[in-house]
């Protein structure tokens, strides 16, 4: 039995990475090796590394706590791959880690191995500059957002869009009628949802202004809110700060899934990310902010040339109209997160349901096949070495 050596980061690529082998290997009979999270770990995969899924970050600076444990990693691809005579290697998502790892793989390998990148820079959005470099290492791009093929286009003819990786996941979730009984919640109390996402630099940038803004409303409103935990290394800092704010009676926090959440919320307060689009496909409201290092937000703005009026979030991305609020750096305040939640609260029900079913409607047609990750799995398995035998 041949090898993948398959690499990612972030809790969602985990998650697309997991689905990516489940795929593969219901056609071929493969073992996944490299770096992932829980969810590729009960797919098979045999790790190099502890859980990475928490590693991530936006930018430089953010980075800096891991870079140690990065550089190990790094360190130890080339060598396996080249003692195990590994001949495909597939990236997911994670795309400054798995730019660095593609590069030192095409250095020492050459045109030996064949590289895939599931989900490569959005560059539709910004990183048009990396678009060229990503190209010259892969032998095929499977994008994000049917916009990237047209830049990655230009360097490659191996770029495609089979469909959103989310698409399955969003248009087949059926909300648990039994959800409100399951965590023991009131069904006549109104929740909101807070969710600052997955990664260690988003609950230290957002959760202590998010819990600020919601003692506010809660303190003008009769609601609770409710977080699901999107990985279990985050539990510990979460519960600290909802301490130190001494609001831990008014927050549910839940060991479910992030769309049942949404799915039980008119609106809420969501990091951007991901989980923006899964918030309005399943009918919750996003108000979206994003907050990084100063230095690195200057950074990205000055390299990439973007104008005030760039998306952030995914769902106005998509849909190439501002619709969902966004805050950004120093509009993410109590001030603000809370006068667009009392604009929300006070919007008429009527108003909010056609604004989201339009929105859903348009998205669902923007996300494409739900079968885009067997696509990209097909793809693989077709044109991968032919050092693997099903």
């Amino acid at each position: 039995m041949g090898k993948i050596f398959i690499i990612a980061g972030e809790v969602s690529g985990d998650m697309f990475a997991a689905q990516l082998m489940s795929d593969i290997s219901q056609k071929k009979q493969v073992q996944f090796v490299g770096y992932g999270g829980q969810h590729m770990l009960k797919q098979g995969l045999m790790p190099l590394y502890e859980d990475n899924t928490l590693f991530s970050a936006v930018g430089i600076l953010e980075a800096g706590r891991f870079l140690f444990k990065q550089w190990k990693m790094l360190r130890k691809i080339v060598p396996y791959v080249k003692k195990h005579h590994i001949k495909n290697i597939v990236l997911v998502d994670h795309e400054v880690f798995n730019i660095l790892a593609a590069k030192k793989i095409r250095k020492a390998l050459g045109s030996s191995v064949k590289i895939f990148f599931f989900i490569p820079p959005r560059v539709s959005m910004w990183g048009k500059k990396t678009a060229p470099v990503v190209a010259s290492l892969c032998d095929a791009l499977f994008c994000y957002m049917h916009p990237d093929v047209a830049i990655y286009k230009q360097y490659t003819d191996k770029a495609f869009y089979f469909g959103n990786p989310l698409s399955a996941k969003l248009k087949n979730f059926i909300p648990n009628k039994q959800f409100y009984q399951k965590h023991n919640l009131n069904s006549h109390i109104q929740y909101i949802a807070l969710m600052p996402g997955s990664r260690l630099q988003e609950i230290d940038s957002l959760l202590p202004v998010f819990l600020r803004t919601a003692k506010r409303f809660y303190n003008q409103h009769t609601v609770e809110f409710l977080m699901a935990i999107a990985h279990q290394g985050l539990r510990q800092r979460i519960e600290k700060e909802l301490k130190k704010q001494n609001f831990r009676h008014a927050v549910h926090i839940l060991d479910d899934s992030s769309l049942e959440v949404m799915a039980h919320c008119k609106y809420g307060l969501v990091g951007a990310g991901t989980i923006t689009l899964e918030t309005v496909m399943t009918g919750m409201y996003p108000i979206i902010a994003y907050k990084v290092n100063p230095i690195t937000f200057w950074m990205i703005r000055k390299s990439e040339d973007l104008p005030d009026s760039t998306l952030i979030g995914l769902p106005n991305v998509f849909l190439q109209q501002r619709i969902f609020p966004e805050l950004l750096q120093f509009e993410v305040n109590e001030e603000n997160l809370c006068r667009e939640l009392n604009f929300i609260h006070n919007m008429q029900t009527t108003m909010r349901e056609y604004v989201m079913l339009d929105a859903q409607e348009r998205l669902s047609d923007a996300l494409g096949s739900i079968h885009s990750i067997e696509k990209v799995a097909d793809y693989i398995i077709e044109h991968m070495q032919d050092t693997i035998s099903g």
